[in-house]
């Protein structure tokens, strides 16, 4: 922006979205089998058996009506989930998403858990200002059950998320199938997560920038969280298909996952099934 309102021309013009294509290409061609085998016939089972209460089957199985209902965290909370992730030194990341699992947990009534998150795909300094789409949606897979502690959980959670960026660069769902080319298309698993940082401020010829609302969808789901930290506040949005749930539902859902994360945060040893 400062370049072009002073007319001058970019000298290092970032990595092009057609490099990236061609070098990720490569890497899956030159990767062993175990770095791109993720099982995906057997997520893909798993994810379909995971049902929310409430949940409408569509008669077209190709509709997908994204909307989405957001709450504000209370700044106490907020503090507190700060506070008790610094203490574990890990992510405030981890916290929501063992929270959005044991949601998860409670209501599907299953113990193994699949969760599409999202990894930035910036693993590497070169792509840090590279332009394009890189976020790929990974699916993480969790074990859950009434004895495990909140503590214990995100401990997994962590291990797990840090496993599956760590060779993200070799996600894809072609390279996924085991050689089955025959494989059912997979348009989406259920339940998905993602960690967004919106707080920072940019500034460029004198005119000051951030960010207000920004998504975008590149997998189908039936719900998705999102976890926005803003410059004033945390924010918790539902994204949810209307064809599989009314606005009363994730209305509930998003009270429900508020009252959890207070009483996982405040009782962290606690059984999980015995958080309210």
């Amino acid at each position: 922006y400062e370049a072009c309102l002073q007319g001058r021309s970019i000298q290092d013009e970032p990595l092009q979205y057609a490099d990236l294509a061609q070098w990720q290409h490569q890497l899956l061609e030159e990767a062993e089998p175990a770095q791109k085998n993720w099982d995906l016939k057997t997520l893909s089972e798993l994810a379909r058996s995971l049902k929310l209460p409430g949940e409408q089957t569509s008669t077209n199985a190709a509709a997908f009506d994204p909307q989405t209902y957001a709450i504000s965290l209370k700044p106490e909370l907020a503090a507190q989930i700060a506070a008790f992730a610094q203490q574990r030194e890990i992510s405030m990341e981890t916290v929501f998403l063992a929270v959005w699992q044991t949601a998860i947990w409670r209501l599907t009534e299953q113990s193994e858990i699949v969760v599409n998150t999202a990894c930035d795909g910036r693993k590497y300094e070169e792509l840090a200002s590279a332009l394009g789409l890189l976020t790929k949606y990974i699916p993480i897979r969790s074990h859950v059950d009434a004895e495990l502690s909140f503590d214990r959980l995100v401990e997994q959670v962590e291990t797990s998320v840090r496993e599956a960026c760590d060779r993200q660069e070799f996600w894809s769902r072609n390279a996924s199938r085991d050689g089955d080319s025959n494989a059912e298309p997979l348009f989406g698993f259920p339940f998905g997560f993602k960690f967004e940082d919106w707080s920072a401020k940019y500034a460029a010829g004198g005119v000051s920038f951030s960010i207000e609302q920004m998504f975008t969808y590149i997998d189908r789901f039936k719900v998705r969280l999102s976890c926005v930290r803003r410059q004033d506040e945390w924010m918790v949005v539902f994204h949810y298909d209307a064809n599989a749930f009314l606005t009363a539902d994730i209305q509930r859902l998003a009270e429900q996952f508020q009252t959890l994360t207070t009483h996982a945060i405040a009782q962290p040893q606690t059984p999980l099934d015995r958080l309210e």
